[in-house]
């Protein structure tokens, strides 16, 4: 990947978390998810392209935003299935299944908006594509990162599928994402192999 399109999709991943906070703020449905999807993607692409304080700092925050906002996606995901009656949710009496709603609404509906620290992330994710721009990108490096978080994806969906607890499956579940979302930063490479491979990497 050159150094411009690198610095692109930093760029661009920003733009779409500042864009899903928003609509996060205004209530829209999805917003959140797709909130912490892009944060996740952007971490990613900063570990695989960014260099120096930056791109540290610009991770770091797309990581407490990312985390801000699971409190309320938690009550939303929640929400929904005691609507639904989904997932088992249906076992729960109405009374309580009720209430339980009824709570989740509280004191806002849809449930509580998050306080989203968004401010930095955006700054701090240019500058670090501005420093990027100006070096020289390493190719080798960000091939070498992709080996590792796909060889530990790997490591740890055997080793949860061995063990069948809750706790191992969910942590396999986050190195798989990692390892797709890598896959999908450097789709320009060589997009019909890794665009394919990330959708198949779909969990």
């Amino acid at each position: 990947m050159s150094r411009s399109a690198a610095a692109g999709r930093l760029r661009a991943l920003s733009d779409e978390v500042a864009s899903h906070a928003r609509a996060a703020a205004e209530g829209r449905a999805g917003a959140l998810h797709d909130l912490r999807v892009t944060c996740r993607r952007l971490e990613t692409a900063l570990r695989l392209w960014g260099r120096g304080r930056n791109a540290r700092e610009a991770r770091l925050t797309a990581r407490t935003l990312r985390r801000a906002a699971g409190p309320a996606r938690d009550a939303e995901v929640l929400g929904r299935l005691l609507q639904t009656r989904a997932a088992g949710a249906a076992l729960i009496p109405v009374a309580l299944r009720r209430a339980w709603g009824a709570a989740l609404a509280l004191p806002t509906s849809p449930p509580a908006k998050p306080t989203l620290p968004l401010a930095d992330v955006q700054p701090l994710v240019r500058r670090a594509a501005d420093r990027l721009e100006r070096r020289e990108v390493r190719q080798r490096n960000a091939l070498e990162r992709l080996r590792r978080w796909r060889d530990a994806a790997r490591r740890a969906m055997q080793s949860a599928l061995a063990d069948g607890g809750v706790e191992p499956l969910h942590r396999a579940r986050l190195a798989v994402k990692r390892w797709r979302y890598a896959e999908e930063a450097l789709a320009s490479e060589a997009p019909a192999r890794s665009l394919k491979l990330a959708r198949e990497l779909r969990l």
